[in-house]
């Protein structure tokens, strides 16, 4: 009897029918199905390696030092600080900033959400688990991880696995949806307020849910042409995987990031490496640490000695931050020298170079504040090279302030007053201009780029008032007879011969110093009839904390003065005095006074803007 030789069959029998790709049990297609499955893997890992870094700046997340924290803030769903979906959108990079970044996030997100129910229908549910589980480890996004991991169990068990493979697919994207509007509402102080930006904060969530039923519709479709093959599916996918990724290289790039990254680290804000620090705090947990262990000292004297360790820890840590900040900011210049924001990140290096600790604070509160407001020596260079290289950015305008600031302390001061005269024929029209008619509107406005100088704390028309009142007051204070500075100061490491204005005295003076007042008085005694001296008297005035005796020093000065060039800022500061006192109609006889005495001061411009908010505010309470 002859042996029957029996041709394999492509299927795992004939009869069955081929519904994914282990139905065909050959071994070539066994091992073929095993190949792609574990190359999708590492292409889905890449992904959501991505997803980290867009995120942190970091591709590997295990190795990132808040990786663990950014992972139990993502899974503590009642904590405060809780990073939920509109994190995504408002940093590191802000879609209301860059708004075609919102359609890569919802792109990226339909693919993270997509290809794991694909995964599960085309290779059955337990390939699915690696894939979830690199959304919650890789990606550090672990309820999006198990939600995902639910739509999948939903498209491939129990009633929802239907013949019509899309439709499973459907359901298994309905708990994604769920998520995405659990997850993505708006939080109390959120940076989306308009109606363009409200939009932009639910788009990327929208397009992720309809591009996700459009990959499922394609990728499903392709397999059921092919029969389910596994060596068709995964280039099909593997172009959903680099989507994303070429978009967002290729219209927001890398420096992009790096960018958004070094303002959230340096920059203003909450986050910033230069945050507030509540040094008394600190230094009280450390005492009772110490103090409960068996010690025969008393608690002040621990307490004392421990505040001014971690004192001086602090300014230790402020300026090792420092001066990383201003490498850091080096290297993106280097790095990235044709990126549009190389103007955005000198003024980042000049601030840093400028920031100090509110001495006043530090000796009262305790506390560690950084102010940025007044320039600092070191950081002209960084100024200067801002204005050179960006004279018509909106950055340039406070720093052509700095730099006036600097030349009027070292004595230029016909230098500082044509700069502050550059500053303000130039940006003058750009602050009061509107809208130009050929503006974009509807969607154009909606994915229009803003500028990127916003959320830098830039504020171009504060800017310009004060470059018109310091320009007013160099121009009067310019007559100002000088003294050898040992007159002032005794006898100094300085030139014997060498002389100074009080102008740059009273510029040189931080108004966060303990002895700033003091020094305000030495001033007035040491240059007596001065404009400058002048000026330091209104100053005394303004610092008064009594409410009360500084409207009556104020309107002392303002009398004594009257006709002098720092009669008009007396005049302002005490109208100002008497309408936080809630005298309004006073206020504002005072405001119309200025206007009427001083006409070509800048501060009567300033004086009939109150008027007019002072007159809507009395019409109000009447």
């Amino acid at each position: 009897m002859s042996d029957i030789v029996t041709p394999e069959l492509p299927d795992a029998a004939g009869s069955e029918e081929v519904v994914d790709v282990w139905s065909r049990t050959a071994r070539r297609y066994r091992i073929r199905a095993a190949l792609m499955l574990l190359l999708l893997s590492l292409l889905f890992a890449g992904l959501c390696c991505f997803t980290f870094w867009l995120r942190t700046g970091d591709s590997t997340p295990w190795t990132h030092p808040q990786y663990r924290d950014i992972l139990g803030k993502s899974f503590a769903p009642t904590a405060t600080d809780q990073i939920t979906l509109s994190d995504f959108l408002t940093r590191p990079i802000p879609v209301q900033e860059v708004p075609l970044h919102a359609v890569i996030m919802g792109l990226q997100f339909a693919s993270l959400c997509s290809i794991p129910i694909l995964i599960a229908i085309l290779y059955r549910l337990p390939a699915s688990v690696p894939f979830c589980a690199m959304i919650v480890l890789l990606a550090a996004m672990p309820w999006l991880g198990i939600t995902v991991q639910i739509g999948c169990i939903l498209a491939c068990t129990g009633p929802f696995r239907f013949r019509f493979r899309y439709a499973s697919a459907l359901i298994g994207l309905l708990p994604i949806a769920i998520y995405f509007v659990s997850a993505s509402w708006q939080p109390a102080d959120s940076p989306f307020r308009m109606v363009q930006d409200q939009a932009l904060l639910y788009a990327p969530w929208v397009l992720a849910l309809l591009a996700s039923c459009v990959i499922c519709a394609a990728a499903l479709a392709i397999a059921k042409l092919i029969d389910y093959r596994p060596g068709g599916i995964p280039p099909v996918l593997a172009t959903l995987f680099a989507l994303p990724v070429i978009l967002f290289h290729t219209n927001v790039g890398r420096h992009e990031l790096e960018y958004r990254l070094l303002k959230m680290d340096i920059g203003p804000g909450k986050e910033s490496l230069f945050a507030p620090l509540d040094i008394g705090r600190l230094a009280s947990l450390r005492t009772i640490e110490k103090w409960t262990d068996p010690t025969e000292r008393d608690y002040e004297s621990i307490h004392a000695e421990v505040l001014a360790r971690t004192e001086a820890l602090v300014l230790d840590r402020v300026e090792k931050i420092r001066q990383e900040a201003v490498d850091r900011c080096d290297e993106y210049i280097e790095t990235y020298p044709s990126s549009p924001n190389v103007a955005n990140v000198l003024y980042l290096k000049g601030r840093a170079l400028d920031l100090r600790v509110d001495e006043t604070q530090l000796e009262s509160a305790q506390r560690a504040e950084f102010r940025a407001d007044e320039p600092n020596v070191a950081s002209y260079p960084t100024w200067k090279k801002l204005v050179k290289s960006f004279p018509n950015e909106t950055v340039a305008a406070p720093a052509m302030l700095r730099i006036a600031i600097i030349d009027a302390t070292q004595g230029r001061i016909d230098d500082a007053i044509a700069g502050l005269n550059e500053l303000i024929n130039r940006f003058e029209p750009r602050s009061t201009a509107t809208q130009p008619a050929g503006a974009p509107a509807g969607m154009a406005a909606l994915f229009k780029r803003s500028d990127p100088s916003e959320g830098l704390g830039v504020r171009l028309d504060l800017t310009l008032v004060r470059a018109r009142r310091l320009c007013d007051m160099l121009i009067a204070s310019r007559p100002d007879a000088p003294r050898p500075i040992v007159e002032v100061f005794g006898p100094s490491q300085r030139m014997p011969d060498e002389m100074i204005l009080p102008i740059q005295l009273l510029l040189s003076f931080d108004p966060a110093h303990p002895d700033y007042c003091r020094n305000l008085e030495k001033l007035y005694e040491a240059f007596p009839g001065s404009v400058a001296a002048d000026y330091a008297r209104v100053r005394l005035a303004i610092l008064d904390p009594a409410l009360s005796r500084r409207i009556v020093r104020l309107r002392k000065a303002a009398e004594q003065l009257h006709g002098r060039p720092a009669g008009a800022e007396a005049t302002f500061y005490y109208g100002d005095a008497l309408q936080e006192d809630h005298l309004l109609s006073d206020a504002r006889e005072i405001f119309e006074t200025l206007v009427k005495t001083y006409p070509d001061s800048c501060w009567s411009t300033d004086a009939r803007d109150r008027i007019g908010a002072l007159s809507i505010l009395m019409q109000t309470e009447s």
